[in-house]
């Protein structure tokens, strides 16, 4: 009975921190299975995102590419546009220039251990880790 109490206390936590998060902007979101981010963000990982004032090299950005949302690092940046490129040894750049108003935020926190289960779960999709859904 006591374990019970215990973990209900910290799931209202859990939740009360998920919420504060929300409200200050951040989103939740999910790396699909392309691969093209390991290692430093694993196939179905969890991440949190928030818009920011600006966005500078090397940092790793979520964005909108004929309405796809994808998670790459910024490689060069110029005014208001950006060059990117996915982690994976042997990624080249994008071939896409991603402007300021498709930027949708930088990534915050990166979770990769409940990649497994939660990720896919969350996505609505439960492909096999590592196929490449993308056309």
């Amino acid at each position: 009975m006591k374990a019970k109490k215990v973990i209900i206390v910290v799931l209202a936590v859990c939740n009360l921190f998920v919420f504060s998060l929300i409200a200050r902007g951040v989103k939740p979101g999910c790396v699909a299975p392309t691969g093209s981010m390991a290692p430093t963000i694993k196939d179905w990982a969890l991440i949190l995102y928030a818009p920011a004032a600006e966005y500078a090299e090397k940092d790793i950005i979520v964005f909108t590419v004929e309405g796809e949302l994808i998670c790459h690092r910024i490689v060069e940046k110029e005014a208001n546009t950006y060059r990117t490129k996915g982690d994976c040894e042997g990624m080249i750049v994008d071939p896409w220039i991603v402007a300021n108003e498709q930027v949708r935020g930088k990534v915050l926190w990166i979770v990769n251990w409940p990649s497994s289960m939660a990720g896919r779960y969350i996505s609505g999709s439960w492909r096999k880790t590592g196929e490449n859904t993308r056309k």
